[in-house]
């Protein structure tokens, strides 16, 4: 009941705020929000990529193409592609495989 209450979701906590916080803010329609991983991959994950995917047993079991894999993340970093979904597939992936099969 105090998560929910007349179809309000977060209830309780939009009680607790309000007066606090404007309510335009607590009242407005939820709005997602999205990671900027296109930018991470370019920038500040550029480098940390290596030492994640390349070490993963994933290719060790040729599960995967590496050769296009590599020219995939190449063609993303140089902005000849917006592969950013694909490569954090890549990357989870590798990580899950590690974890679970490996």
């Amino acid at each position: 009941d105090m998560k929910i209450k007349n179809g309000i979701s977060k209830y309780i906590l939009k009680q607790a705020v309000r007066g606090i916080t404007p309510d335009e803010i607590i009242d407005r329609p939820k709005k997602g929000f999205s990671a900027p991983i296109t930018e991470w991959l370019r920038t500040d994950l550029r480098h940390e990529l290596p030492a994640v995917l390349w070490k993963s047993k994933i290719w060790e079991a040729n599960l995967l193409n590496r050769d296009e894999a590599e020219k995939l993340i190449t063609d993303h970093q140089h902005s000849k592609v917006d592969a950013e979904f694909r490569i954090w597939n890549l990357i989870t992936l590798g990580l899950w495989f590690d974890e679970w099969m490996a």
